[in-house]
Order: C-alpha cells, then structure tokens, then sequence
C-alpha cells in the first residue's frame, strides 16, 4: 500500500495600477504615437497637474490622459490560493497471471483574491458617468474539489503475449464560485471608503456538482503488435435539465504494428480511434433567473436581469455532444533515426447550447436549446530526424509539426447571430455564427459590386492556412544548444491599431506615396479614405503570416569534480542555462505582432489588434541543481 499526500500554498500582493480584474468602470485609453505633442501629455506642471489628452473626439470626460491614469489610479490585488491532492493505493493481490490495484485520489484547490481600487476625482476621464471618484471593493473565492475511487485488473495468460487490463471507477467534483463587488461613485476626494458614495453592488454565486462512471477494456495480443481498447463513461451534472440521468459517451480504438516490414522501414504502426465526449451546460441554463426589479405600486417587482428582457432556461438542456475521429500512420526508417507521424481528425459537435428567439408574447427574448451542428477536420504531420547519434558526446535531434484546420457550421436551427466581444462592429471585422460559414470568419462592411454598395460580408478568416514548428537539440559532451521556431501561414487579423495611427497621422509609413492620388495624398491617408469611416473594413484586416524565432537556449552541465567544490558533497548535479523567448519575427504584417488578440485567449475572435503593449524579448539565466 502506498500514500502519497501533496499540499502548496500560494500567496501574492500586487500594488499597482489600471486594473485588468475589475472592469466596474472603463478608464478610456487609446494608442499613442510618440511625437512631441504626444510626449507633451507626459508632463506635469510644477503643482503636479497633466494636461488634457484632445484626443479622441475633442477630449473631454470621452478620453484619458493615460500617464496621468498610470501615475494616480490604483489597484491593491491580495491573493491566497491553497492545493491539495492526496492518494492512496493498495495491490490488493498479486499472481503471475492476475494483478488487482484499488486506489482512492482526491483534490482542492480554494484560491480568493481580493481587489481595492481607486480612481481620483481629478483624472480626465472621470466624471463620464456624471459621478467623480470611485471607489471599488471587489472579491472573488472559488473552490474546486474532486476525487475518485478506481479498480485496475491485469489479466497476463501464458508467457505474458498477451494482456488485458480491466479499469472501473467512480468520479465526483464541486465547484463554487462566490464574487461580489461593491462600488462608491461620487466620494470626497482622497477618500477611499466604499461607503462614501453613491454605491451600486454586484454579486455572482454558482456551484456545480459533477459524478461519473466509467469502465475500460484495454487488449495487447500478438507480441505486443496489436492493441484494442473499448470504453465507455457515463456523466451527470447538477447543471443538466435533468440532474439525475446519466449520459452515455462511448471510445473505442486499435493500432497494429508491422515490424521491419520492407528494408529500411523498421516499424509501421496502423491506428484508428473514434470517441465521444459531452460538454455541460453552464450554470444557470435550465433556470429562469429572477430578480429584484424594485417597487411597483408600493410592492417589491420581480423580473429577469438584462435589458429589454433576457434569456429563459430550459428544464431540458443536456450536455453538447462532441464525436470525433481520428486515422493515423506512423512509420520509424533507417534504424530508427527518422520517424513520421500523419493523422487526419473530424470532429463533429451537435446538441449545440444556443439561445434560440422566442415569441414577442412570451415575455421574454430567447431560450436555450440544444441544436445546430459544428465539423472541425484537418491534418497533423510530425517528423523527428536524429541524424548525427554516435561518437563523442555528439547527438542532433530534430523536429517538425504541421497543423491545419478547417471549421464550418454545418446545421444551425436559429437566425445567424454576432459573437459578444467579438471585434468592434461592421467597420473593422467581427465574428459571427452562420450555417454554412467557418466558425472563425470574419465578417465587415465591403463595398461590392459597380456601385459600391456597402455589404456586411466575409471579409477574412482568422485561421490560419497551415501552422508549422521547427525544433532541434544539439548537443555536444557537455553542451546542448536548443532552437525553437513557429512559422504560421495566413490567418488574417484586424489591425486597429494601424488605423489609430493613421487617424492621427502618426503611423510611421504615413508619409510614403500613395498607390492612387486620387483617394488619398499619401499611403496612410489613401488606407483611412479607402476605409471611409469603415465603409470598407478591409483596408486593415491584414494578413498575419508570420516566422518566428521563438526561442534559444544555452545549457552547460557542469563536471562533476567542480560540483563538489561548488556547492558541496550533496549535490549530484548541476546546469546553467542561458535563454532567449521572442528573439525575432519575420512578418509583412504591419502591427507589433500578429499574434496579439484584445479579448484575450478565447476560441473565437481572437484577430483584434487593438493598441496592445510591445511583444517582449526576454532573457534569462537559470542555475539547476540537483540533490
């Protein structure tokens, strides 16, 4: 019997300023050029006073001044996150042909972070809302749990050919969320209470209990050439219409290795496997959500949140259900030192959560249901090449990926609808889910036809035509030399950033001629009429092809005689490496980094470049010692 128990505790504390986890109020920043007048902005007077920003729209409480914001608002971010897990297993018997392991594992991890934020009376933007200074008290606690009860049985007949392993468990987890804010508009200057002002309060709780089952059956036969695995796992969630019934997700998969087939092909390895998996519902779909909505004839009102009405639940709605198959060959030539990997996917997703449009006499705008149908298929290839593997210390291993991806609505039971935080409306680029149309599309104003009319159309797509990696380890006695490098073709992105600039006339091409006079006297001038307001939107949605040299790494180990005089008898090893992230880029795209995306890390809408921060170089050195 083993037991293993591991436990960390995680503390941090952030003074700083503009807030990027608590949007209670927006402080207005734009791009920025850096001419003299612009640098102008960064100057105080003598009693500590920055001038106002003109830009956009005149000034005013519609922009910032941003380093008057940097040098005055602040946000004090406290953070506890405290992980566990513990397991226990038992070899509950032991022959030369039956093997039984039962084990026990569980986890938590409880994470609070604790938000103060302050925006004086005085800077620019403030007053917007017709209040000057706020005050904001945020909180957010969450907690994850989860465990597992699990029975491995491996049956090995004969003289170990052959072997089957039986695997069955039981799984459950909770997670609850609690996040509130408090926020004070209109408080006396300098004073950061939140109950000085004009409070307005926010409160989000949701916890959602999870259990599974799930069996398997794993077959290795044939000397270890074919493999056969079934399985099957049964889900329910609290967050289900129907929170007792289980849904049933069955895999199955086989492989069959032929050795040394033909001359030079030491292995070729056959695969299939196709699988499905379900995706819950997210909190609160099959609810109607009510909620205060204040006195109406001297008696408490209750209504839905939301404006104009919003959304009702369904006592139905169960999990999207995702099918996926995958066919793959595999080869390993010339004694092993080349091997190849090629897979073809197709997944397709149906039972999709969808807000459908509901009757205007019903009340209330939209309800979830499940419908609709979503194909992601595609290509993976893989190469390693090891073709320096001998004499004296010296060893070369070499790697490539190719990844390409194609993505369509193929059913879709309700009127084609706009992605949220999806891009900036018709005038730049945003996406959209429509039947028959890639899920990555990107859609703005164009102006088609003899007369120029202007159509809300596909205009790009932001995935890219293909995605490669380059990768190689060089290593000599000692030394190892390691290179990194990504290479995407196509993909476009929305470059806003480019048409700030060229508002301002301050992007750093504007002065170059222009390719038609009569729209514009310079290049950047001929972009912004040629994009006319955003009339036509793709003048900026650009290509985002790029190579980059994503990283270089360094690493010497140190001779084990000089350990010792180092760092002491207990010490058996010990490495320096030297590294370097984002070293260069080779790109036609005109912005900073055609990787940058302004709504973060999301499955859609992710090609908005819109006045981000500089990519960063980074260096580092790092000394790894081992006990």
């Amino acid at each position: 019997m083993t037991l293993g128990v591991g436990a960390s505790v995680v503390r941090s504390r952030n003074d700083r300023g503009i807030s990027n986890n608590d949007n209670t109020f927006t402080s207005p920043i734009y791009a920025l050029a850096y001419t003299p007048a612009i640098l102008n902005l960064a100057q105080p007077d003598a009693q500590g006073n920055y001038p106002e920003n003109p830009f956009p729209g005149g000034g005013g409480t519609s922009a910032s001044n941003p380093f008057q914001t940097m040098a005055y608002i602040t946000n004090r971010e406290d953070i506890w996150r405290q992980i566990g897990s513990a397991n226990l297993r038992w070899n509950a018997f032991t022959t030369e042909q039956h093997r039984l392991e039962l084990s026990l594992i569980g986890g938590v991890d409880r994470f609070n972070q604790d938000n103060q934020v302050y925006s004086p009376n005085f800077l620019q933007y403030e007053g917007s809302d017709g209040f000057l200074g706020h005050a904001v008290q945020g909180n957010s606690n969450s907690r994850f749990a989860n465990g597992s009860m699990n029975a491995v049985w491996t049956f090995t007949p004969g003289a170990g050919s052959t072997k089957a392993t039986t695997s069955f468990g039981l799984q459950a987890s909770d997670q609850a969320t609690n996040t509130f804010r408090v926020q004070a508009r209109g408080i006396l200057p300098s004073v950061t209470l939140i109950n000085q002002g004009t409070i307005t309060t926010f409160q989000q709780k949701t916890q959602i209990r999870d259990q599974a089952l799930y069996g398997q059956e794993e077959l290795l036969a044939l000397n270890e050439r074919l493999y056969v695995s079934v399985g099957a796992r049964a889900d329910r969630s609290s967050a289900n219409g129907d929170q007792h019934k289980f849904f049933f997700f069955p895999k199955a998969a086989a492989s069959y290795r032929f050795l040394s087939p033909i001359a030079h092909i030491d292995e070729l390895k056959l695969r299939a496997a196709v699988g499905q998996s379900g995706n819950r519902p997210n909190y609160g779909s099959r609810d109607l959500v009510l909620r205060f909505f204040g006195r109406i004839g001297g008696l408490n009102g209750i209504g839905v949140p939301g404006q104009g009405g919003d959304t009702l639940g369904n006592p139905n709605i169960e999990p999207e259900r995702m099918t996926e198959q995958e066919y793959g060959l595999d080869a390993k030539l010339f004694d092993e030192r080349i091997a190849l990997e090629g897979t073809y996917f197709n997944r397709r997703i149906t039972k999709l959560l969808l807000a459908a449009p509901l009757p205007p006499s019903e009340g209330l705008n939209l309800q979830i249901i499940n419908g609709g149908k979503l194909e992601s298929k595609g290509w993976e290839f893989g190469l390693t090449a090891n073709p320096i593997r001998g004499s004296e210390g010296l060893n070369d291993l070499f790697r490539a990926t190719f990844y390409a991806v194609r993505q369509k609505v193929l059913e879709l039971p309700v009127p084609r609808f706009v992605v949220g935080s999806s891009g900036f409306g018709t005038a730049f680029g945003r996406s959209r889910i429509a039947q028959g149309a890639s899920t990555t599309a990107i859609w703005g104003n164009a102006l088609i036809g003899p007369g120029g009319a202007r159509v809300d159309t596909i205009i790009g797509d932001a995935t890219p035509d293909f995605e490669m990696q380059f990768s190689n380890d060089l290593t000599w006695k000692s030394f190892s030399l390691g290179v990194l490098v990504d290479w995407r073709k196509g993909g476009e992105v929305s470059d806003m950033t480019q048409d700030l600039f060229d508002e301002g006339r301050t992007s750093r091409d504007y002065d170059q001629p222009s390719p038609d006079p009569a729209i514009g006297g310079t290049l950047g001038s001929y972009r912004y009429n040629k994009w006319g307001n955003g009339a036509d939107a793709r003048v900026y949605v650009q290509d985002g092809s790029f190579v980059k040299l994503r990283e270089v790494s360094l690493t010497y180990t140190l001779p084990q005689q000089w350990i010792g005089r180092v760092f002491g008898n207990g010490v058996r090893s010990a490495r320096l490496t030297l590294s370097g992230r984002n070293l260069a880029i080779w790109s036609h795209y005109w912005g900073m980094d055609p990787e940058v995306n302004n709504f973060g890390n999301q499955n859609v809408s992710r090609f908005v470049d819109l006045a981000p921060y500089p990519p960063n170089r980074s260096f580092f050195f790092g000394v790894d010692v081992g006990f």
